[in-house]
């Protein structure tokens, strides 16, 4: 066999295989039986070389050859400010900042015109520069774990982004103006404030994976059957009551994730029946709210047994509630009335209050640790 022919082969092999990949991690965290291990990697052919661009993690050593530069990694550092020199690199394709303490980017990181990726996630900021307009072959930009309550209007003049990432942070709303990133492929909105999408929202063409956990959602907007390139969409712990009806309409969709609050089976079937191939998740993770009858005993020095009702609020792991009881205490022979506010995830810690009427009156209040197990309450006093 020719080496021309033993090459493509393998370059053939290889595209599959990194097709094969991307589906297996997709499926994979999404429950589907498919094993993907991050760490993998596969040894490049010895008569196919492979030259990796190096990684700067100093601008000391950045600035001793500037021309060089395509990857600067400044993670971790815990840097209060951007170091200065950054715009000297004229060829700067991929800038990791994230895990410092910015609270500010400045306005010449808009001379890196070959930056494509630009990651700043776990910092402090809120907003920035308008002079980001500038890096025209930027793609990628992560801002996850900053403080962030509204979208920086600057990303709002930058179509040519197809990734961005704002996970974690204070967002309340989304302009409708988003509609000018028709080239977005990925957009991750999880853990933040938001309560609606905006109609907009529909005009993102490009759109193929949506990440909205983690939010105050309890409805779509009417546009959203039309993201005919949605393949992932990610819902789960908001506020919906039933399916949204705009789901049906997702053509390429392959994989949704929601918890299910007692939806509507009917809602559930005709999904089911016009995408028979994609995969719906609908957790039990989310039970809302839940009533429990509540009994406790003890003996000893205050001996007592009570009989009531307990109204728990979950929320993923989360119990959140309060109960309401009748005592009977023994030792005073006393009726009484209890009520408590708890808080569980695992372990509960609750404060309540008792009022005895009978052979004597007390009022008596206090802290008292309980375990939490599936959706009961065992005390321990």
């Amino acid at each position: 066999m020719s080496l021309l022919a033993y090459k493509t082969i393998i370059r053939t092999f290889d595209k599959w295989l990194s097709y094969r990949l991307k589906t297996s991690l997709v499926y994979g965290l999404l429950g589907v039986g498919v094993l993907w291990q991050p760490g993998l990697v596969f040894a490049q052919d010895p008569l196919l070389p492979s030259k990796k661009p190096k990684v700067y993690r100093s601008m000391a050593e950045a600035l001793a050859e500037p021309e060089k530069v395509i990857i600067l990694d400044l993670s971790d550092q815990k840097l209060t400010q951007v170091p200065g020199g950054i715009s000297q690199l004229r060829a700067l394709e991929q800038l990791y900042l994230s895990n410092n303490k910015l609270s500010s980017i400045p306005d010449d990181i808009s001379n890196c015109k070959q930056l494509k990726i630009l990651m700043l996630n776990g910092n402090r900021l809120s907003d920035l520069p308008e002079s980001l307009v500038m890096l025209k072959n930027l793609e990628r930009l992560e801002l996850n774990g900053n403080v962030f309550t509204k979208i920086p209007s600057v990303l709002l003049l930058m179509p040519q982004l197809k990734e961005i990432y704002l996970f974690s942070n204070r967002l309340k709303a989304l302009p409708e103006e988003i509609q000018t990133w028709d080239s977005l492929k990925v957009l991750r909105l999880s853990n933040n404030r938001l309560k609606t999408l905006p109609e907009s929202m529909g005009d993102l063409g490009a759109l193929e994976e949506l990440h909205a956990s983690n939010n105050y959602f309890k409805t779509l907007p009417a546009s959203f059957g039309k993201l005919k390139k949605l393949q992932l969409l990610l819902l789960d712990n908001n506020l919906f009551k039933d399916l949204p009806p705009q789901l049906i309409d997702l053509d390429t969709i392959q994989a949704i994730r929601l918890w299910n609050r007692n939806f509507q089976q009917t809602a559930i079937d005709q999904f089911k029946a016009k995408h028979p191939q994609t995969r719906l998740l609908l957790e039990k993770n989310y039970e809302g709210k839940l009533w429990a009858l509540q009994i406790g005993y003890q003996q000893g020095k205050q001996g007592w047994a009570e009989l009531g009702v307990m109204n728990g609020f979950r929320k993923d792991f989360l119990w959140m509630g309060w109960n309401l009881a009748t005592e009977y205490n023994w030792q005073s022979q006393a009726w009484g009335v209890r009520a408590g506010l708890f808080v569980n995830a695992g372990i509960a810690f609750g404060l309540y209050g008792v009022y005895y009427q009978g052979a004597g009156s007390a009022t008596s209040y206090g802290f008292r640790p309980e375990i939490g197990l599936g959706t009961s309450i065992f005390s321990l006093h």
